[in-house]
């Protein structure tokens, strides 16, 4: 199963473009409304054009659990402190 999820950029922080989710129409939506809600992108990773996006949100494979290896038996030595006199 696949959701699109679609974003307006609403306003901007100084290292950041501040996403907010709209809908069908492209009105923005409530938090109790939407799917995703806020989104920050930082400056440097997205165009300075980009007014609208997508995101897509889809279940990942868990990968196969490792098989449990066995403890490492830890070994403390206790040593002997003479205290000075």
């Amino acid at each position: 199963m696949e959701i699109s999820v679609n974003f307006t950029r609403t306003r901007e922080t100084k290292n950041a473009f501040v996403f907010s989710e709209v809908d069908d129409s492209g009105n923005v939506l409530e938090t109790a409304d939407a799917i995703v809600g806020t989104v920050y992108i930082k400056k440097a990773k997205i165009s300075a054009d980009a007014m609208d996006i997508e995101m897509l949100i889809r279940p990942i494979k868990k990968a196969k659990k490792a098989k449990a290896e066995k403890p490492v038996k830890k070994t403390v030595k206790k040593v002997a402190v003479k205290k000075a006199a």
